[in-house]
């Protein structure tokens, strides 16, 4: 298991999509927390259960703008670098 595991989250590296990108994470989650799990590895279980509602999280996001029917804009986490203004100028 560790190494299918080990393998999705090398496809995962390998994705240009981030919708594929999260569903392969996701299953990378999946396939980790059930070899931690079986393996007694409490550190890679709790780690994986931790990250896959991260990815859940964000696949849904990816689907609600990929099904939208308009156009939609996501928020950004950051606001746009403004230029400098020295003083006295307008």
């Amino acid at each position: 298991m560790g190494w299918v595991a080990a393998g999705l989250t090398l496809s995962s590296f390998a994705c240009s999509d981030m919708l594929r990108l999260r569903v392969l994470a996701l299953a990378a989650n999946a396939a980790f927390a059930s070899y931690g799990w079986h393996a007694g590895l409490v550190p890679v279980l709790a780690l994986h259960l931790a990250l896959a509602p991260v990815n859940a999280w964000r696949i849904a996001q990816l689907l609600r703008v990929r099904l939208s029917p308009r156009v939609f804009k996501p928020p950004l986490l950051c606001k746009p670098a403004q230029p400098a203004r020295h003083p006295g100028s307008l």
